[in-house]
């Protein structure tokens, strides 16, 4: 499956990146590239955290420039600080330094795609209006249909990636249809991110790649960090889309509907529409758990099997030879 990964490099959307690179390099995807967003964060800052993750990971994956939005909806500074704070604390990050370089001509693809949105959609969208025809699905973490948005200390009822840029999102819907898979809030609000949950799964990860074991260490350690900061609850949000991206089990549960897009961001019942869109409405939290797990937990069975049938054979060419 050749992949694209469109982000605004959120510290949740970096987790999910890691599992895509993990995934590519076990061989079980082919990451073709990374798409920026305006989002948490805006060019240049989001090309300098993704790069600089690029680079600790030692992974050369084209990264192409996002869309400035031209808005004022933004999320609250306080969260971009402490994620900024963390990265060159923990990381040696220097804020803003580019590390690599995006591209500024969006790629038309020769092949078909299947993308993985984890931040608001106005640079993805754009490149999708370009490559319709070689676009198999698109699964986004965006929106909330039937229950309460996320958008803090505001009355506005939507999800942060759907509100920075409702249009791109409804621009989204209209080209995609039925090839588009919305993993909203309400199906995110199945898995509460908890320290417990964190621990648990964090407990899981022997990764075989020792750079993305320390990245997946810090990244939990992060979470719990902010978990004790922000006083509102949060969920595993990217994770999830990432799971469900990935054709993971967790028991989900889909609707087809006519839908369109609200000025705030919210999904809603459209009866004028004539095309179904897909929509996760549930997961099963211990299946989410499960399946985290089997990823990070690296079996190293098969490979001690393979070593033994080697050590066997050296034995018995050592036997042929004496």
């Amino acid at each position: 499956m050749n992949v694209v990964f469109s982000t605004d490099a959120d510290f949740d959307d970096i987790f999910s990146l890691t599992i895509l690179l993990l995934e590519h390099i076990r061989g079980n995807i082919n990451l073709i590239g990374i798409v920026l967003e305006d989002g948490m964060f805006s060019y240049p800052l989001n090309e300098s955290i993704v790069g600089f993750f690029l680079k600790f990971l030692r992974m050369d994956i084209p990264m192409y420039k996002s869309i400035n939005r031209n808005n004022t909806r933004n999320y609250p500074p306080e969260i971009s600080s402490t994620i900024l704070k963390y990265l060159s604390e923990n990381f040696n990050y220097k804020i803003g330094m580019i590390y690599k370089k995006s591209l500024d001509k969006y790629p038309i693809f020769g092949c078909n795609v299947s993308i993985l949105t984890t931040g608001n959609v106005t640079t993805i969208t754009e490149i999708i209006s370009q490559n319709i025809e070689k676009i198999d699905k698109v699964v986004s973490m965006i929106g909330n249909y039937k229950v309460k948005g996320n958008i803090l200390n505001s009355s506005d009822d939507a999800e942060y990636n759907a509100y920075l840029d409702p249009i791109s999102f409804q621009r989204l819907v209209e080209l995609c249809k039925n090839k588009l898979w919305i993993c909203p809030l309400d199906c995110t609000n199945y898995v509460p991110m908890t320290e417990h949950r964190i621990q648990k799964i964090n407990d899981c990860n022997n990764v075989e790649n020792y750079k993305i074991r320390s990245l997946l260490d810090s990244i939990s350690q992060f979470n719990i960090n902010l978990l004790y900061n922000i006083n509102d609850k949060l969920y595993m949000w990217d994770q999830v889309a990432t799971l469900l991206f990935l054709n993971k089990n967790m028991d989900q549960k889909i609707i087809k509907t006519n839908i369109s897009i609200n000025n705030n961001g919210k999904i809603i019942y459209d009866k004028n529409v004539n095309y179904l869109t897909n929509i996760y409405i549930s997961v099963n939290s211990t299946l989410f758990d499960k399946e985290m797990c089997k990823i990070i937990k690296y079996d190293n069975y098969k490979y001690t099997i393979i070593i033994f049938i080697i050590f066997i054979i050296f034995i018995f060419w050592l036997y042929k030879i004496c």
